[in-house]
């Protein structure tokens, strides 16, 4: 009851949106590429979501973080030095990186992912005809052989980012109360990118009741 009474003293529904952008860095020694290589950083969002929920006129709401990109997580936890590397190995161990990655220093021995098999890509089988639409809608018509090769060559060898994706989520629904975003003393809201260095983008939305 105390929740009811608290969202019937406002007396209008709001629904906000936004977009952050983030620049994963690289954590190849010297590195001054921005191709992906199959880094993987966490990013603190903490202090970007609580300004959106601050400017917002919602008192009494939630928030839904989410990301377009199917290699990168949103999750709720700790961010602390040591626990963003053991998160790292931890993920590794269950999604090692391909024998193929372009960088020897990423390969693990024996790996072997399907979805890596460029050359066989895209399935002209029916029940998998929608890799071949998502490329037309996006500019690459594959149907001519020349275009087929350029877009080969730039897909990333990054089955295992997709895999860490799944692992860790990619998206978290948080509380708004009295104007303030709800998390526990240790709890940040974190991006990972699972195959850095890119341009990542996060959306943000707020929805709840306000004056």
């Amino acid at each position: 009851m105390a929740l009811r009474a608290s969202i019937n003293e406002c007396n209008r529904i709001y629904s906000l949106f936004d977009t952050l952008t983030v620049e994963s860095t690289s954590d190849v020694p010297s590195s001054s590429s921005t191709e992906p290589d199959g880094t993987i950083s966490n990013h603190d969002l903490t202090e970007s979501i609580v300004a959106l929920v601050d400017a917002s006129p919602i008192e009494h709401g939630t928030v839904t973080i989410t990301t377009p990109h199917t290699t990168v997580g949103i999750y709720v936890n700790e961010y602390e030095e040591g626990f963003d590397s053991d998160l790292r190995t931890w993920l590794l161990k269950l999604a090692p990186i391909d024998d193929r990655h372009p960088i020897p220093s990423r390969r693990t021995p024996g790996v072997s992912y399907k979805h890596n098999d460029i050359t066989s890509r895209p399935s002209q089988a029916p029940e998998w005809r929608s890799e071949i639409d998502r490329c037309l809608e996006n500019g690459w018509n594959i149907e001519d052989p020349e275009v087929l090769k350029r877009w080969r060559a730039q897909e990333p060898i990054n089955a295992n980012a997709h895999l860490i994706s799944m692992l860790v989520g990619t998206s978290v629904v948080l509380q708004v109360e009295n104007g303030e975003l709800v998390l526990g003393a240790w709890q940040s809201v974190i991006m990972l990118d699972a195959d850095g260095p890119r341009t990542r983008k996060v959306n943000v939305q707020i929805i709840g009741a306000g004056n």
